[in-house]
């Protein structure tokens, strides 16, 4: 699966898939946006509890619909977007990533991809139990590049 943000295609990376320094990175950013509630490693594992939670034992459309209607949704859907544009190299912070029009985002389906995108159940089942599954060798790579954390 892959998102379209404008002109530009991504591969997905989720939350899971962060390092620490985009986890600090993000923390430090968003406490500019929100200095109530900064998006911390803790926070966005809630997020996805939640959302898990409110998905469980839906399918098809309903649990589209019940993902998307999570007043946590948009921020997990925003942090996506984030660490896509970083992975792909660009050099932006969080809210310069997620100042789109949401009409400009879609996901792009890829051979072998599951009929209807639900990014939401990537980890249904692991965040309701609270587990996190294990990172392979590749999603622990990391470009070389060190960013700042403002």
């Amino acid at each position: 699966m892959r998102i379209r943000v404008g002109d530009r295609e991504y591969p997905l990376k989720y939350v899971e898939e962060l390092t620490l320094l985009d986890l600090l990175t993000l923390e430090a950013q968003t406490r500019n946006i929100d200095p109530s509630r900064p998006l911390t490693m803790y926070v966005l594992r809630g997020m996805e509890r939640s959302v898990a939670k409110a998905i469980a034992g839906l399918s098809g459309p309903a649990r589209v619909a019940a993902g998307e209607a999570h007043p946590d949704a948009p921020w997990l859907f925003a942090v996506m977007i984030w660490a896509a544009r970083r992975a792909a190299g660009e050099d932006v912070t969080f809210a310069q990533a997620i100042e789109v029009d949401p009409a400009d985002i879609e996901y792009v389906r890829e051979a072998g991809d599951e009929p209807e995108p639900d990014p939401l159940a990537r980890r249904s089942a692991a965040s309701a139990a609270g587990d996190k599954p294990p990172r392979t060798r590749s999603q622990r790579k990391t470009s070389g590049s060190v960013s700042s954390v403002a």
